[in-house]
């Protein structure tokens, strides 16, 4: 009796479905170690303290000027008492959105990051020691699209907790994984009405 090949977005439901509410803990992502292939948590990629070259050269990246972030006597001055670092920091500190984080690589299949709802209760200090656990992947759910047929949203959360235990911020985010083959079949963006491109003069 032959059995039905799945296609590469029901093997993915099916895969990834296995996996729903798994927990990982910052120990565990931790315990991989550098360089761990087609994983983005890494003693290499990531922080775990907040410290004051670490706020420095985030700011720098983000071009934010913001003497809260940079200047370490203005912040004592502040309700706050020290400096601190801008909330998206906590990227630096721990971002999943990758297999095999969600589940085993499928052929056949590509992804994106689609969006992302971030709370904060505590601002993030230097000095702050921070570990975190993962729900991930915490939901798959099965959509249409015009792009390729179908698609599947997969979601994680995330609290981070400073040193203590005190829950500092969590997330809630997904990603879009779609069947590549279908995508080009369907082929929607070549249907379109070819754009005008502007003719720029010869100046020569």
């Amino acid at each position: 009796m032959s059995v039905k090949k799945l296609d590469p977005i029901d093997q993915l439901i099916e895969e990834w479905g296995k996996l729903v509410g798994r927990v990982f803990t910052s120990e565990e992502f931790r315990s991989r170690g550098p360089g761990f292939e087609g994983n983005i948590l890494s003693d290499n990629t990531l922080n775990r303290d907040v410290t004051q070259d670490g706020i420095r050269i985030f700011v720098n990246g983000e071009g934010d000027l913001n003497p809260l972030f940079r200047d370490p006597e203005y912040a004592k001055k502040t309700k706050y008492k020290a400096l601190i670092a801008p909330p998206n920091y906590l990227y630096t500190i721990c971002y999943a959105q990758s297999p095999p984080d969600h589940g085993p690589v499928i052929p056949g299949v590509d992804g994106m990051y689609s969006g992302c709802d971030r709370e904060w209760f505590r601002p993030v200090c230097e000095g702050d020691k921070f570990t975190y656990r993962v729900m991930c992947p915490s939901e798959n759910i099965v959509k249409s699209s015009k792009y390729a047929g179908r698609k599947v949203l997969s979601y994680e959360k995330a609290d981070y907790y400073r040193q203590g235990g005190e829950l500092v911020a969590g997330y809630s985010s997904y990603e879009q994984w779609f069947d590549l083959k279908k995508a080009e079949e369907l082929n929607i963006f070549a249907k379109r009405t070819s754009s005008k491109y502007l003719s720029i003069p010869n100046r020569s």
